[in-house]
């Protein structure tokens, strides 16, 4: 078959122009060749990269970048150079920040921020502030001075301390128990405010909010470095006194008082040393004694205020009791060196005590415990002169052919089950008397059994105390037996039986059957009564004060009701209080 020569002529055009399409289309998806680097003046050019490597031809001059041949004929345009940029000098580096300073808190000492520092926050406690930098918040002193001569951006406070500003504050300035002085330079964006103290502004001070003054107790107090002298150099070490500057007031009012001890001591220096006396022989019911009158005495106060009786009679004797007290006190100290003469013993003493109040920590401690040791000291005095001074039972004597008057009760240490004998229980003067015509009394035991006449009243002179153990049991019955009815009762009145009121109801429960039966039910069972020491009914008063008493007793971890334990008359510290004690009572005795 013959192919016409049109359509082979079409043919290979079309298979030339296909051809050409396909080169193109594959340079164009193809990635551009990566530019040369640059040459900079630092490094010299790498003659690699300058001439072509025998791998790849040098191009030649008819060609093209894109591999096509170059007309000759036709001048190729060369693209324009970009213009080159004229050098710019480098920046200067910036300069570096000023680094702020972390807050400045300092005990004891003054704290100096210089001119050139800053401080987010300047605190002293005992000590002055000097600020000549720049603060940015606050800057307080305690018991110090505070003097600003650069910027603040806060307030400025200072306690017991004066405030002098020459510089420029923000803030306020408050000055507590102290004065404010303005120099020629202040500026104080914020108010003003002085406690007890006065303002002074020197010519050209500004002052944009204006300025407070306010009276310390109705008066303007002076400067007082007395008493930051005192606070930082005494209070704080734990010490009344010591050696320094702006301290004479301190000796001058000790040794007053202390002059005033002595004058106790040579005007009443009979009962400054029964006072004396009465803690070297009992020293440990004078201690109990001297924490007991300081616990009730605000009681006191208080129950004497709402009865209508002024509280200051009672301060008034609290007062004098402490000072009579210091003074025996003196005297005790004195007593140790052999001095027995109470004006010498006062002195030797005060010598002493004024040696021990400059030991840091010490002192102060010595200082508040002598004035309650003395209190104790006086209270405990009058205790036991109230005991004294009760009159003795009158004594009959017998004579031939009278009747001989009752038998006494035997002593505690006696069986119940037996008799006293007539040797005994014969008064003075009956010596001779023969034995007929001593008549025989029977024991109580005795006269109980043969139903005769009814046994003697039950008192703390007749029957023997009971111990801790005893006393122990009988209040953990109780506390069951109120429990179970706690328990039961708090499902009917649960606003009243509520877990917090448990104390309370046991207080009610005891003060009702001590006033009642003179004893509880967990008492019954153990064979306890509750009696008088001086052979009294136990009414309600004396019930009220010893159960609250007991609360006294089981607030310091229970040691009032231990005490039982280790006291020669087997009491409580409620029972002290209220003048109670309980006795054991034998069987057969009814309690109720």
């Amino acid at each position: 078959m013959k192919i016409p020569r049109p359509f082979c002529f079409v043919s290979t055009l079309g298979l030339a122009l296909g051809l050409i399409l396909a080169a193109a289309l594959r340079a164009q998806e193809a990635p551009p060749p990566a530019p040369p680097p640059s040459p900079s003046a630092d490094t010299p050019p790498d003659p690699a990269l300058a001439q072509p490597g025998p791998e790849e031809p040098a191009p030649r001059p008819d060609e093209r970048e894109d591999g096509e041949l170059r007309r000759l004929d036709v001048e190729t345009p060369v693209a324009a150079e970009p213009p080159v940029e004229a050098e710019t000098p480098p920046a200067a580096p910036p300069k570096p920040r000023r680094e702020r300073a972390r807050e400045m808190v300092v005990f004891g000492q003054d704290a100096l921020l210089a001119t050139n520092e800053t401080a987010s926050e300047v605190v002293a406690i005992s000590g002055n502030v000097i600020a000549d930098g720049e603060v940015d918040g606050e800057v307080v002193a305690v018991m110090g001075d505070v003097t600003v001569n650069g910027h603040v951006g806060g307030e400025v406070v200072a306690v017991l301390g004066n405030v002098t500003i020459n510089g420029t504050v923000d803030g306020q300035v408050v000055s507590v128990l102290g004065g404010v002085q303005l120099g020629p330079k202040a500026v104080v964006n914020g108010e003003i405010v002085t406690v007890g103290g006065g303002l002074d502004k020197a010519p050209g001070a500004v002052t944009k909010r204006g300025a407070q003054q306010i009276p310390f107790l109705g008066k303007k107090l002076p400067r007082m470095d007395w008493l930051r002298a005192w606070v930082s150099e005494c209070l704080l070490w734990g010490r009344p006194l010591w050696f320094g500057e702006h301290l004479g007031w301190v000796w001058g009012l000790t040794l007053s008082f202390f002059a005033f001890y002595v004058f106790l001591a040579l005007v009443f220096g009979r009962a400054v040393t029964k006072c004396a006396e009465t803690l070297e022989r009992r020293p440990g019911a004078t201690i109990l004694t001297s924490f007991l009158a300081a616990l009730l005495t605000p009681i006191l106060m208080i129950v004497l205020a709402i009865t209508g009786v002024g509280p200051v009679i009672l301060l008034f004797a609290v007062f004098v009791a402490v000072l009579f007290g210091k003074a025996a006190l003196l005297v005790w100290l004195g007593r140790r060196y052999g001095l027995r003469l109470p004006v010498l013993a006062a002195l030797a003493g005060g010598v002493t005590l004024l040696a021990l109040y400059l030991v840091p920590l010490l002192g102060l401690l010595l200082w508040k415990f002598t004035g309650l040791l003395g209190f104790g000291m006086v209270v405990h005095t009058l205790i036991l002169g109230a005991r004294s001074s009760r009159p003795p039972a009158p004594a009959v004597a017998a004579t031939p052919g009278a009747p001989l008057p009752p038998v006494a009760a035997p002593p505690p240490a006696a069986s119940f089950a037996e008799a006293p004998s007539p040797e005994s229980v014969l008064p003075a003067g009956a010596a001779g008397v023969p034995p007929s015509v001593i008549p025989h009394t029977p024991g109580p035991a005795a006269a109980v059994a043969a139903g005769g006449p009814a046994a003697p009243a039950i008192s703390a002179a007749s029957f023997e105390r009971a111990g801790f153990w005893l006393r122990l049991a009988a209040s953990l019955l109780d506390i069951v037996l109120i429990g179970i009815v706690f328990n039961f009762m708090e499902g009917f009145l649960r606003h009243l039986f509520l877990l917090d009121s448990f104390p309370l109801w046991v207080g009610v429960y005891c003060v009702t059957m001590w006033a009642t039966k003179a004893t509880t039910i967990g008492g019954i069972v153990c064979g306890l009564k509750v009696v008088r020491l001086d052979d009294r009914p136990l009414d309600w008063p004396t019930a009220i004060v010893r159960a609250l008493g007991g609360f006294l007793s089981l607030a310091i971890a229970g040691l009032g009701f231990i005490w039982v334990a280790f006291d020669n008359e087997k009491q409580s510290w409620h029972d002290k209080i209220a003048g109670t004690t309980i006795v054991r009572v034998p069987k057969g005795v009814s309690l109720v």
